[in-house]
């Protein structure tokens, strides 16, 4: 499974040789996709006056973007005329491993309830697209009762994406690499597919009303899969950043989130941080092989860690919890394994009804007398407080 599924991670594509000895930029290429890297370019420019219209210059460029894909759907298509405030193509159906990429400012969307990017069909293993410098925008007012849609069920390399407004889903179950893309003041921000892995790197979603930056839960989706450098600001019902099982998050920031992290099966955190949301870090106590580590949450309404079934290592959790009985701001709560763990200054308790502490600290817990439930041993002594 991994040569089939990692192969094709990476600037070049698969970087298949044709057997017939065309070069990899030829359209007729028989076999697999040709490399992404040295493609002879077809041109679209919506604004362009005369010309062939072949797409062979900037000066005979098509000015329909379909067109050029369904003429040319192994080329790359460089693609310009498209500003914020121009009449934006939608609904643009791709097929196995088109490239467009956009030149200067370049947006594409429009109204509606439907895909701006897309296919008939949700990404099979053996399809693969690139798309580069594009702006996806959809102008649907209502995404959270009418679910627009920008990118949908695609399979390829995805750099610099922007995803601003008003879009229900900017990315729909998507899967690929993913480096330097956006979303912002959507219903849902990075949506990723259940069953292909992923890569992903220095993407950012910001003010969405679901969850941030997601993977599902099927195992072989998520075997490979990776989150590096991302950041969720404002996630919103399901929190910031959600992750199915079986894959790796790295030195990923939650700010202001319902919950920052909700992970579950083989996760393994290190160096996240959950910043002045709701709860810090959540799993499932039935999750044992989730592993966190260098983990912080800081600044929390709610616990900082929560119902980790698997280890915690080296965490610290900082000041969560208010000083009512709104939310009880345990430090480290009903955690299964917890090594040279660190609870400092939490409203509540800095350790509560967790299975085993090895090796832990604590300093200025119990800071509110409304909200801790442990004795005064508590506020002194790493004290192993129990459920009442």
């Amino acid at each position: 499974m991994g040569g089939l599924l990692m192969g094709w991670f990476g600037e070049n594509g698969l970087g298949i040789i044709c057997d017939n000895g065309k070069a990899s930029n030829d359209d007729d290429c028989p076999c697999g996709c040709p490399s992404f890297t040295g493609r002879t370019i077809t041109y679209v420019d919506k604004n362009v006056v005369g010309g062939t219209g072949d797409g062979s210059t900037w000066a005979n460029a098509y000015t329909s973007i379909q067109d050029a894909i369904d003429n040319h759907p192994r080329k790359e298509i460089d693609i310009k005329g498209y500003g914020e405030l121009d009449q934006y193509p939608t609904g643009i159906l791709l097929t196995n491993c088109n490239y467009l990429k956009g030149i200067g400012d370049c947006w594409i969307g429009g109204s509606g309830n439907d895909w701006v990017i897309g296919r008939t069909t949700y990404a099979v293993i053996t399809d693969i697209v690139k798309l580069e410098n594009l702006t996806i925008k959809n102008t649907n007012i209502s995404p959270s009762v009418h679910p627009s849609r920008g990118i949908v069920g695609i399979r390829g390399i995805f750099l610099d994406i922007h995803a601003p407004e008003s879009i229900g889903e900017p990315y729909d179950r998507c899967s690929g690499t993913f480096e330097r893309c956006y979303a912002s003041d959507s219903w849902y921000g990075i949506n990723f597919s259940y069953y292909l892995p992923s890569i992903v790197t220095d993407c950012h979603t910001t003010n969405v009303g679901g969850t941030g930056i997601s993977f599902g839960m099927n195992e072989e989706a998520s075997l490979s899969s990776s989150i590096t450098n991302c950041t969720v600001t404002g996630g919103g019902s399901n929190g910031g950043f959600g992750f199915g099982s079986y894959g790796t998050m790295t030195d990923c920031v939650a700010t202001g989130c319902s919950r920052g992290f909700y992970v579950r099966g083989n996760a393994n955190l290190v160096n996240c941080t959950a910043i002045n949301g709701g709860v810090g870090f959540r799993s499932n106590a039935m999750d044992t092989d989730t592993i966190f580590t260098g983990c912080n949450a800081i600044n929390n309404l709610g616990d900082g860690f929560s119902n980790i079934g698997g280890v915690c290592n080296s965490c610290v959790s900082t000041g969560n919890g208010t000083v009512d009985t709104t939310f009880w701001g345990f430090g480290f709560s009903k955690c299964s394994n917890l090594i040279n763990c660190s609870a400092v200054g939490n409203q509540s308790c800095g350790y509560y009804a967790n299975i085993s502490t090895i090796g832990c600290s604590e300093s200025g817990n119990c800071i509110s007398t409304y909200s801790c439930i442990c004795t005064d041993t508590c506020y002194h002594h790493l004290y192993q407080c129990q459920e009442v």
